[in-house]
């Protein structure tokens, strides 16, 4: 068989532990851009025959015959969770284990997690044999665990089990200044948690719930909160009221500029995203912010997935700001110039990029989690090449 076609495979997960050698020789060359790739030793052998190039932070090799099992998202291990015989659990995302699991987890022979692993003090010694790429949190073995916020109210408190803590994988939030903090003290109920936002007027008496670990953010009484992802205008402003306390970023628009004039108050606890236009104004407005930002030509947000090449910057001459993307690939058609002129990246979790525009892209780069060499063959679609993009890809 003739050898014309590449293969580009961009994945979180790539099982190349079945691989033939059918397979490896239908291409003239295969290029796996992966967070982890497993392999086994008879593939591992296989594959260094064959024009195979792999770009990963993570190689496992597994036994032959392992039953391989990939979980995406949140996921959780009870006493029930038994697995089938040489098991090999792969999650992406987070794990959850149940304090009465011990005996589940024995059944797996290996588990690896890329994201977060949550589990009971009493099986430390059980999860010792997890491998985790990430983050790692322990809770008590009595604690009732919530894996989101948890925005406290009548009902909460009334239902709250005597003598309990609670642990919660997320911000506790005390918003009513009406809330009975002192059925929860008699109850000796505590929270285990990272952050709290709290009222100003319940703040002293919510002391006692919390452990001095717990990051506090101190609410102003008479400010409303606004939503994730709802933009400030002068509707919002009607809605909400004319004090308005905003946790995490913010960006102002041309409509938030004219509803500025109106509000009392405003606090954004993070970053203040601004066009350049308003910068010089913004003083006169009652608004603080942890961070400022200040837009310089077109921001583009919240994408999965951007490519930037030279046309796009040439289209932007006020220059490209791209905030809170995914992942970001640059052209190699880009000249280095142009992206020092006109490009911004920031709070972006992968940039791809070829190693000749290397650095000037990351002169232009804030919060990056990730570089990665990225050739502009691989993600043009053409005559030549098949590419698989997925969560989790097996040969």
């Amino acid at each position: 068989m003739e050898k014309t076609k590449k293969l580009s495979v961009n994945t979180a997960l790539c099982d190349m532990t079945e691989i033939t050698e059918e397979r490896l020789s239908q291409y003239s060359a295969i290029a796996i851009n992966a967070a982890a790739v497993i392999q086994s030793e008879k593939s591992a052998v296989l594959i260094s025959k064959y024009p195979v190039e792999i770009n990963t932070a993570c190689v496992i090799k597994v036994p032959e015959g392992i039953n391989l099992i990939i979980k995406n998202g949140s996921i959780e291990i009870n006493e029930k969770a038994f697995a089938a015989e040489h098991s090999f659990l792969f999650v992406s995302g987070s794990l959850f284990i149940h304090p009465a699991a011990g005996k589940a987890l024995e059944s797996y022979e290996k588990i690896m997690v890329n994201g977060s692993l949550i589990y009971p003090e009493g099986l430390s010694d059980a999860v010792s044999k997890i491998q985790v790429n990430g983050t790692q949190k322990s809770y008590p073995d009595n604690a009732i665990c919530l894996l989101k916020d948890v925005d406290v109210d009548k009902y909460f408190i009334l239902r709250a089990r005597q003598d309990t803590p609670y642990f919660i994988n997320g911000m506790v939030k005390l918003l009513d200044a009406s809330l009975d903090l002192a059925a929860l003290i008699r109850k000796n109920v505590t929270f285990l948690c990272k952050k709290a936002m709290v009222m100003e007027c319940l703040f002293e008496q919510s002391l006692s719930l919390f452990d001095e670990h717990t990051e506090i953010q101190i609410i102003p009484d008479e400010c409303r909160i606004l939503p994730d992802n709802t933009e400030l205008d002068s509707g919002t402003v009607s809605l909400f009221g004319k004090k308005l306390y905003k946790n995490g970023d913010l960006t102002l628009t041309d409509q938030s500029m004219e509803a500025l004039p109106e509000l009392e108050y405003l606090k954004v606890t993070g970053t203040l995203y601004i066009p350049e236009k308003y910068s010089r104004n913004l003083s006169e407005f009652p608004v603080e912010y942890g961070s400022i930002f200040v837009i310089k030509g077109t921001m583009i947000s919240d994408r999965s997935n951007i490519r930037i090449d030279k046309q796009l910057l040439e289209q932007t001459p006020g220059g490209l700001h791209v905030v809170d993307c995914a992942v970001a690939e640059i052209s190699e058609d880009v000249p280095p110039e142009l992206i020092r002129s006109r490009l911004r990246l920031e709070d972006i979790a992968v940039v791809r990029c070829s190693p000749e525009i290397r650095n000037a892209v990351e002169l232009v780069s804030a919060d990056v989690a990730l570089f990665e060499d990225y050739k502009d063959e691989e993600v043009q679609e053409d005559d030549d090449t098949s590419f698989v993009n997925a969560a989790s890809y097996k040969f």
